[in-house]
């Protein structure tokens, strides 16, 4: 199931890069059917069986429907339906809409009934799911981008109240840097989201206190790479760059024709854990080029210590879709923090829509294509964008607040339409895929938990 998981965070990575590159470029709609595939002959012969479950459960399955998002109202709306191809008519269908700061979703499994959910509080239950059921949720909830753009929202904020954007040039004063430092530290002590944030990850991990504190040193890191001088801001045209007093160049942005950089290189001699990243993106005759590597780490050396280092690297991505397209590139995840994989992954789009994904194991490639994805995506027409407010998506059911009361209010208003709509869906899906799916429930607990 791990790798599972691992393979299903190489899509939401992918569609989460191309949701944010659309921000603030209006509207997008896109219908979308895909299938599925899982292949089990590429995992030892001693987790066949058990996958074997899940791999016929992908292959009765079908999803279509639409995605669409707007930049410049922060909204999106999702309508997917969960089609049996042995019986269409017992599909699941359901749509879930919203803004980063409230989600509603509505189904038939609902009947008439709405619920809501804040992502934001999404950390709260990953913590809440280890200490009780000791599920690794808080891995599943960093898909979600927003749970960690709001942890972090707070240091952005003490970082733009002392200094204004400086496009043009300028000097940013030790004192200021100072006065932020300040402000970092009383917040990576006493901010609830950010702290809840950090302790969800660390918590399950056996060095977890460890990495708790070198997150936390984040306001020395920032001190350690200035000094008296503060940072001078250079900016000419088609680059922007931030330097410390000895001409170390911190941050950097550019662009030259039809390739763009851009680039956070602090100092590693800090003696302390150090983000830093690099985004590289160049059209060629073949497509897009892009390349991205992400790390949190002490030193520049594979061996050395490393909270998280992520690489996502892709050639031939077509610069306009739909389009004649093939492309290739790999992905891969390492450090304490979270769990590592490193998968290759190639496909090939069309004018028409058409598009096909195959995903393998970067150790043994030639193991063959582990996961697939197939079926088309093709642009669809909106009369009017995606444009909600938090006052329309809150229900009187909150998931994330429910009660006793509200939870059992809840419940007898959904038990009617959830049972009617599962029976028919439940009958179509293979004995394999429920026995795999019964064995990890009761591995993780939460069958022996319902039948306290």
């Amino acid at each position: 199931m791990k790798r599972i998981i691992a393979q299903m965070l190489v899509w939401v990575i992918l569609l989460g890069a191309g949701t944010a590159a659309a921000e603030g470029a209006g509207a997008h709609s896109w219908d979308y059917d895909l299938r599925l595939h899982l292949e089990t002959e590429a995992f030892s012969r001693r987790e066949r069986d058990h996958l074997q479950g899940y791999a016929d459960l992908l292959e009765i399955l079908e999803l279509k429907g639409n995605l669409a998002w707007c930049g410049e109202t922060r909204s999106m709306e999702l309508k997917t339906d969960l089609i049996p191809v042995s019986n269409p008519a017992s599909r699941i269908d359901f749509r879930i809409r919203g803004i980063p700061e409230m989600v509603e979703i509505s189904s038939p499994l609902l009947g008439q009934e709405e619920i809501c959910f804040n992502p934001p509080g999404l950390m709260y239950i990953a913590r809440r799911g280890w200490e009780t059921f000791r599920l690794p949720l808080q891995h599943l909830v960093l898909l979600y981008p927003g749970t960690t753009t709001f942890a972090f929202k707070c240091l952005t904020e003490a970082w733009n109240a002392e200094i204004d954007p400086l496009r043009a040039g300028g000097v940013i004063p030790r004192e200021s840097i100072d006065r932020i430092a300040e402000e970092w530290r009383a917040l990576l002590g006493a901010n609830t989201e950010l702290n809840l944030w950090i302790n969800a990850l660390t918590d399950p991990l056996d060095n977890g206190s460890e990495l708790s504190a070198e997150i936390r040193e984040l306001p020395e890191v920032l001190l350690n790479c200035t000094d008296e001088n503060g940072l001078a801001i250079q900016a000419e045209e088609g680059s922007l760059r931030w330097l410390n007093g000895t001409g170390k160049v911190l941050y950097e942005e550019r662009k030259s024709g039809k390739e763009t950089l851009q680039a956070l290189t602090l100092p590693k001699d800090t003696g302390y854990c150090t983000p830093s990243f690099r985004l590289y993106t160049a059209e060629t005759e073949t497509g897009l080029r892009t390349e991205l590597e992400a790390e949190w780490a002490r030193g520049s050396g594979e061996t050395d210590d490393c909270l998280v280092r992520f690489r996502f690297r892709a050639e031939g991505l077509p610069t306009e879709y739909p389009a004649e397209a093939a492309f290739s590139g790999e992905i891969s995840l390492e450090g304490f923090l979270l769990p590592n994989f490193h998968f290759l992954f190639s496909g090939k789009t069309s004018p028409e829509g058409k598009a096909r994904v195959d995903v393998a194991q970067a150790g043994q490639p030639e193991a063959g294509t582990v996961f697939s994805c197939e079926g088309s995506i093709v642009p669809a027409q909106r009369q009017e964008p995606p444009a909600y407010t938090y006052e329309e998506l809150i229900k009187r059911f909150n998931i994330f607040s429910l009660n006793d009361q509200s939870l059992h209010e809840l419940v007898s208003v959904v038990d009617r339409p959830l049972a009617a709509g599962l029976i028919n869906f439940l009958y179509e899906l293979p004995v394999s895929s429920c026995q795999s799916i019964m064995d990890d429930l009761e591995d993780g607990g939460i069958i022996q938990l319902l039948l306290k």
